[in-house]
């Protein structure tokens, strides 16, 4: 538990009113102290928290903790895999429909080859920020806090491309909708 922290030049402006009753007063400094001490806790990085919410979930057990961090950079790579196929689903399904679509208008042919150009583009950023390899024994510490704080900087980061990529598939799969689109009121 954090001690609250120290009165600041302004916390006199904080001060309950002198005509207040007794509980009131103590009332508000009560309201004062919890204030103080959600600013300590907010200058804290979360990740730091999470991590020693963790280890004491885990009861200090290394193993425990290096696992649970391995469970959910699995799920990070999971869900790049489902990100990456149906990345390929769209660029086979433009090998077979793609000159159709670009032949309905230039506004149909700019929208499906960006949209082509930008699913690839998340695509790569998925493999190139998730998936590349890093072993997660690597990492590993002295103590279970260490390790915990070390795999959940590797995952927040792996999980800023991936956030990253599906943002770049979702703005590449609607201009490729829009392309479709197109196409379908052409006809």
């Amino acid at each position: 538990m954090l001690a609250p922290a120290p009165r600041s030049a302004d916390a006199k402006d904080r001060q309950p009113p002198a005509g207040c009753g007794v509980r009131s007063r103590a009332r508000a400094r009560v309201e004062i102290d919890h204030i103080r001490y959600a600013r300590a806790v907010a200058t804290r990085h979360p990740r730091d928290e999470e991590a020693r919410r963790i280890v004491a979930m885990v009861g200090g057990d290394h193993r425990a903790a290096f696992l649970l961090i391995e469970t959910q950079l699995a799920v990070l790579v999971v869900r790049t895999q489902v990100l990456l196929s149906l990345s390929g689903i769209v660029i086979t399904v433009t090998g077979f429909s793609g000159k159709a679509i670009a032949q309905t208008n230039d506004s149909a042919r700019i929208l499906i080859s960006a949209g082509i150009l930008i699913v690839l583009a998340a695509a790569l950023t998925a493999i190139l920020g998730v998936l590349r390899l890093r072993w997660l024994t690597q990492l590993v510490g002295d103590d279970a806090l260490t390790t915990v704080e070390r795999g959940l900087a590797l995952r927040d980061q792996k999980a800023r491309y991936l956030a990253v990529a599906m943002i770049m598939f979702g703005t590449g799969f609607g201009c490729y909708c829009a392309a479709i689109a197109q196409l379908l009121l052409a006809a």
